[in-house]
């Protein structure tokens, strides 16, 4: 299975001429950095859609979710079947190609999400950008919180020996 997890740079978020803060923002699929590594976008936005996302698919409210990145078109779908462990393809251009279709487990991702956005929101109130945006990803995170804890908690334990 592959290891799969939000990749953030807090230090890059800049308040949005016009609209929402902007910073680096990726997916790390094993080897693959989607779209690509250093990526810059709208990375509130972003980081709030994959954390309502992951809300709804582990609450079981959905199967399937889509989240773009902003800035082209590029998407992940993410898929959560009844058994087994998420699976997430991630599409560019040209001609909407797939780029990966991965197996992942849960808990890496979400909290991968987790302390991205806890970053982000942090460089958000440092710089002085806080927007609806920034008030939405907020109020989705305790959710997601106690979702972690959940997947904490139904994993094997490790073995020590």
């Amino acid at each position: 299975m592959t290891r799969a997890i939000i990749v953030v740079d807090a230090a890059t978020v800049r308040p949005g001429r016009a609209g929402p803060a902007t910073g680096s923002i990726w997916v790390s699929l094993g080897e693959l950095s989607f779209p690509m590594e250093g990526w810059n976008d709208f990375v509130v936005v972003i980081l709030a859609a994959w954390v309502g996302a992951m809300v709804r698919l582990l609450r079981g409210s959905t199967t399937r979710e889509r989240v773009h990145f902003m800035e082209g078109p590029y998407f992940v779908d993410v898929l959560h079947p009844a058994e087994g462990p998420l699976r997430l393809r991630a599409t560019g251009p040209p001609m909407r190609a797939e780029r990966a279709c991965v197996d992942v487990e849960a808990s890496p991702l979400v909290e991968s999400l987790l302390s991205g956005s806890d970053a982000v929101l942090g460089a958000c109130r440092a710089a002085a950008c806080w927007t609806s945006d920034a008030e939405e990803l907020e109020s989705l995170l305790p959710a997601l919180r106690r979702l972690a804890t959940q997947l904490t908690e139904q994993l094997p334990p490790q073995d020590e020996g």
